[in-house]
């Protein structure tokens, strides 16, 4: 990940994107804090069930500000981490690994390619600053032990008092301008929450 300027390592040690949104269907997301069991429930849904159908309408119609309401306070800064933040650095430090191999066989293909690679880490730490994002950093990651209360703080810390809606929105459509050839691919980070319904 980006931690201080430098470039991302596609191969760094990251928490899968399913692992966090796993964490937001446990029964935390549907009602128990995960220092404790509050009883707190999302906004969205007044039971369980009403949970789980909002998180899967909101899914299905690919609506990522929708799912906000589904997750509780506490868990939306990891839900935003986890499909704002983590692809589009995965996507850069994966786009430089390619890079370096185009560059070891030569042709005017690399050039093009580090221009690119440049206003996509560009754009997304853009992004990061206009939200006042800082990425958490692998080590500290690590020193969680997937520990879910401290894997939330370190989330919550990074990510800060945002609207996770509208960042959900403005990074995806980040993601989606860049996924592709010449920005008309479509990456859907959905695919990993479709997996955990």
């Amino acid at each position: 990940m980006i931690a201080s300027g430098g470039s991302p390592s596609p191969f760094g040690t990251r928490i899968p994107l399913a692992s966090a949104l796993g964490l937001l269907l446990s029964p935390a997301a549907c009602g128990e804090s995960a220092s404790g069991g509050s009883g707190a429930r999302p906004e969205g849904g007044a039971t369980p069930q009403e949970v789980v159908d909002g998180l899967m309408a909101a899914a299905q119609a690919r609506d990522f500000g929708a799912l906000v309401p589904y997750v509780l306070p506490e868990q939306r800064a990891a839900l935003a981490y986890g499909i704002g933040v983590m692809p589009m650095t995965f996507m850069v430090g994966i786009a430089e690994a390619m890079l370096s191999a185009a560059q070891a066989v030569g042709g005017g293909e690399a050039e093009k390619a580090q221009a690119r690679i440049a206003e996509m880490q560009g754009a997304h730490e853009a992004l990061l600053q206009k939200y006042g994002i800082a990425e958490v950093d692998d080590g500290a990651m690590q020193a969680t032990g997937g520990n879910e209360a401290a894997m939330m703080t370190l989330f919550n810390e990074a990510m800060g008092d945002i609207d996770h809606a509208a960042f959900l929105e403005d990074a995806v459509a980040l993601m989606q301008k860049y996924s592709g050839k010449d920005g008309k691919g479509k990456q859907d980070p959905m695919k990993e929450f479709d997996k955990k319904l």
